[in-house]
């Protein structure tokens, strides 16, 4: 039996909220992509509207040829993050907001498995570098992601 199965609804709820934090990982069920499939996700803000970036197994030739796209990938490594199959890229160029805060609630309720673990703070230093860099993510964006990772995780 499951922790999951040991809750209550609302409990399964509040569980869930607690665990969207900055920082953590998620996989998630993306029909923005073709074809529709799971990826992996960092949340980069929960308020007032989820913002996240995508996690790849390589960057593109396009991200590599462009110095000013190239320096907002970070590295995540497979020893820090076991989900993950190889070392992978969290790509800080574009920010995902396909999700409402009831989306990532109801994928993650129905599956507790699919919050994956948080960014570790070498990561997170990383990510922050990143975004600051950044010339493809409006302003608004870049501030609330960036405010949102400086405070400490709980």
């Amino acid at each position: 039996m499951s922790l999951g199965d040991q809750l209550s609804p609302e409990q399964r709820i509040q569980f869930v909220i607690k665990a969207l934090a900055p920082g953590t990982i998620l996989h998630l069920f993306c029909e923005f992509i073709t074809p529709p499939k799971h990826k992996f996700l960092v949340l980069g803000c929960v308020e007032p509207d989820p913002i996240l970036f995508a996690i790849n197994s390589r960057v593109s030739p396009y991200i590599v040829a462009r110095q000013h796209l190239a320096q907002c990938q970070v590295m995540l490594y497979q020893s820090d993050h076991s989900f993950l199959k190889y070392d992978s890229f969290l790509d800080c160029t574009t920010a995902i907001r396909d999700f409402g805060l009831d989306d990532l609630t109801a994928q993650l309720v129905a599956d507790f498995s699919n919050i994956k673990s948080r960014l570790t703070e070498a990561d997170r230093e990383a990510v922050i570098k990143a975004v600051s860099r950044s010339v493809t993510l409006e302003e608004r964006v870049k501030k609330l992601v960036l405010q949102s990772l400086a405070r400490p995780p709980l």
